[in-house]
């Protein structure tokens, strides 16, 4: 599971207590029929660490993705605020996928976001090509799929 690889991402760091939060993009065919390029839909707002983040899913790629992929990113909310996080997104499955199938829509980065400037979002242009997502059916239920944020948040004036 995408969380327990999270897990050893933030090993020897005990007082740091990993959050997760599930978006779940639901209308996913309509979401590509009538967004455009860099347009996008964003998860309600969910606290880790003291600050408030979102989600952000370009269905059509954000303005610098590759043609045919679409984009992620985890943006902070919290005004004024500067944090730094490690955190990994996941497209995660519905059922189990079969044993040669892991987990191939996956980012994992760790970063200082600064609210009110280009440094609140942190993700990647083409985190999966579009068709893909559409052909491995553990990702896919109806018109609905599942990305997953498990973050961690650290005072990141403190040395580590």
């Amino acid at each position: 599971m995408a969380l327990a690889c999270f897990r050893a991402f933030c090993a020897g760091d005990p007082e740091i207590v990993p959050r997760h939060h599930v978006f779940e993009i639901k209308g996913y065919r309509n979401l590509l029929n009538t967004l455009k390029r860099n347009e996008y839909v964003s998860s309600e707002t969910f606290e880790a660490g003291g600050y408030d983040w979102r989600i952000l899913y370009f269905p059509l790629g954000s303005s610098s993705a590759m043609s045919g992929y679409s984009s992620v990113y985890l943006e902070l909310m919290t005004p004024g605020a500067s944090a730094w996080a490690k955190f990994e997104l996941t497209v995660v499955p519905y059922r189990p996928p079969g044993r040669e199938a892991c987990h191939p829509f996956e980012l994992y980065s760790s970063r200082v976001f600064k609210h009110g400037d280009a440094s609140a979002m942190c993700g990647t242009h083409s985190f999966f090509e579009r068709w893909k997502l559409s052909a491995l059916g553990p990702y896919i239920r109806g018109d609905s799929f599942r990305i997953e944020c498990a973050i961690s948040v650290y005072d990141y004036r403190r040395p580590y």
